[in-house]
């Protein structure tokens, strides 16, 4: 079995990937945000955000994972969720998502 290493970088600075959306790890309460259904969940990009950028506290870059810049941040306003979009406690994301994630 052939073994395929995560490419993370941390950083200090964002660099500029075009193309690439960035990955938003956001939490509320111990819960993370996820984008999708129960049988396949991600990690939302800037453009999911957009609806609850006023909401996002403390706000840091961790670096790069495979050429996309990766944000963490707390968002304020639990009830702001909508759509797609839901909390998550950490261990049903690591059954839900991507390993790569």
């Amino acid at each position: 079995m052939e073994e395929r290493y995560i490419e993370f970088v941390p950083g200090v600075e964002a660099g500029e990937h075009e193309g690439r959306p960035d990955l938003w790890f956001v939490f509320h309460e111990g819960r993370m945000l996820v984008k999708g259904a129960e049988r396949g969940i991600g990690v939302p990009v800037s453009e999911d955000l957009k609806l609850y950028e006023d909401s996002l506290k403390h706000i840091h870059y961790l670096g790069e994972l495979e050429g996309r810049n990766c944000y963490t941040a707390e968002l304020d306003d639990e009830a702001a969720v909508q759509g797609e979009f839901r909390f998550e406690n950490l261990r049903s994301v690591l059954d839900l998502m991507d390993e790569k994630l």
